[in-house]
């Protein structure tokens, strides 16, 4: 009950965006800004936490940040914004409203997930791939990394599975996508993150931008975060800080 009440007085003075949850599976989001609105689809209340946490706290809204003139100046550019780990499209549709020009691609694993972002895709700039994200071709199967959220999914190689991962080189290798330059990468992967920056990570210093949701809180004794800190600590220019439950990285060396 609090956190309704929260949500609810938070988006009515300090959003961007108005949630209303009209009736069972399905939720209006008002768009103050530009005055319009869309409907998407959820199962369960984990779905509208996630609404939540992208559309009224706006996780990844950078405009507030230190890099906001940046991320100004770029909004209408042709860029590229992946989105590893998109679960049920949300994060995707959210790139999408704040930079209506760039090329959204989102991966998401499950199934289920995969479908429902289908279901909720407001854009034609949006691009998902039902794959996990590696740092090398593997094949995969999906586990639910918590008994107590379905949101999250873990990847746990499995050589009987018909699934393959995707690298991001072999995404940015792609011809059509090659016209849009890097610009964000998102990363929420449940702890797949250790295994992502352990080789093959020279597509760090094309992204001027990584926003990261580090899990060494949910799989403990495993330095889940290790990789991702020695890869990271070898950009020279660069600026580390929190957004919510992210930590964005800026490298300078991009930005201009």
């Amino acid at each position: 009950m609090l956190k309704f009440f929260y949500y609810n007085i938070y988006q009515i003075f300090f959003s961007r965006f108005l949630i209303i949850n009209l009736i069972f599976g399905k939720i209006f989001i008002f768009d103050k800004k530009k005055c319009n609105f869309f409907f998407q689809n959820i199962r369960h209340l984990f779905d509208l936490n996630t609404y939540r946490q992208i559309f009224i706290k706006e996780d990844y809204n950078l405009e507030t940040t230190s890099i906001g003139l940046f991320v100004k100046r770029n909004y209408k550019k042709k860029l590229l914004i992946l989105d590893c780990g998109s679960n049920i499209g949300a994060s995707t549709n959210y790139f999408s409203l704040q930079f209506p020009s760039c090329k959204i691609i989102g991966i998401e694993p499950d199934i289920d997930n995969y479908k429902l972002s289908i279901k909720n895709t407001i854009s034609s700039n949006i691009l998902i791939y039902n794959s996990a994200i590696s740092c090398k071709k593997k094949i995969f199967k999906v586990i639910k990394s918590t008994k107590s959220d379905p949101r999250g999914v873990r990847i746990k190689e499995d050589k009987k599975s018909l699934k393959k991962t995707l690298t991001i080189k072999e995404i940015l290798d792609n011809k059509f996508l090659k016209m849009f330059k890097p610009f964000i990468i998102k990363i929420d992967i449940e702890g797949s993150e250790k295994d992502l920056f352990q080789s093959n990570t020279n597509w760090i210093n094309n992204f001027p931008i990584i926003i990261i949701e580090l899990h060494d809180w949910m799989i403990k004794k495993e330095n889940i975060s290790s990789n991702f800190i020695k890869k990271i600590s070898k950009i020279k220019n660069k600026d580390i800080f929190i957004k919510n439950e992210n930590l964005v990285v800026v490298n300078y060396n991009l930005i201009k």
